[in-house]
């Protein structure tokens, strides 16, 4: 689905995936938006990419956001990738346009697939040039992926998840198992890219 604007998903199912070219990328998602998308969540909804071929030539994603990803409203969000992707698998991939990804209410939970030879399964990656953190202003982020629960595509990225203050969360809660098991607190830094789960929460 391509979604522009404002998207309004009350106890939703979404289950299907479009493939497309994105300038020199094959990639299949859930949801599509070339541009900024603001999501407002009532209820217990789900996004889900059922596709499952770890030998694609395309990359897959549960959401693929062009620009600037804001989701708000309360309940939960649930976002699962499919299987496969030639160079990623993406619960969600936002901001390559260098725009952010804030979290202003809901309990956003992210799961990335397994990803194909020589691919990176990324819960929630950050393809940006300039703001490479999500913003947890309210509510809770989750998420689990096969090389890493959190990524931001910039070198210099200290740490990946920020209050509404524009400061660093202190404190993640992390695993290196997918599915959080033996999670432990840490200090929020560089190291959050060796952890396969990543949990946050601002009340």
């Amino acid at each position: 689905m391509n979604f522009a604007g404002t998207l309004y998903l009350n106890n939703a199912t979404i289950t299907g995936y479009t493939s497309m070219n994105y300038y020199t990328r094959k990639i299949n998602t859930a949801i599509y938006c070339d541009g900024s998308l603001t999501i407002v969540n009532t209820g217990t909804s789900t996004v889900t990419n059922p596709f499952d071929d770890v030998s694609t030539e395309e990359d897959v994603h549960g959401m693929f956001i062009t620009s600037k990803l804001i989701i708000s409203g309360t309940g939960s969000l649930t976002v699962t990738s499919g299987t496969g992707g030639k160079n990623y698998n993406c619960g969600m991939r936002v901001g390559l346009r260098g725009n952010d990804f804030r979290i202003d209410g809901p309990e956003v939970t992210v799961f990335a697939g397994v990803a194909g030879s020589g691919g990176k399964s990324y819960g929630v990656f950050m393809d940006s040039i300039g703001t490479y953190a999500v913003e947890v202003r309210k509510g809770t982020l989750e998420t689990h992926g096969y090389d890493c629960a959190g990524y931001a595509d910039l070198s210099t990225a200290k740490y990946f998840i920020k209050n509404q203050y524009q400061q660093k969360f202190a404190i993640i809660t992390v695993s290196e198992n997918y599915d959080g098991s033996d999670a432990i607190d840490i200090e929020q830094d560089e190291t959050y890219r060796d952890y396969k789960y990543i949990y946050v929460t601002n009340p």
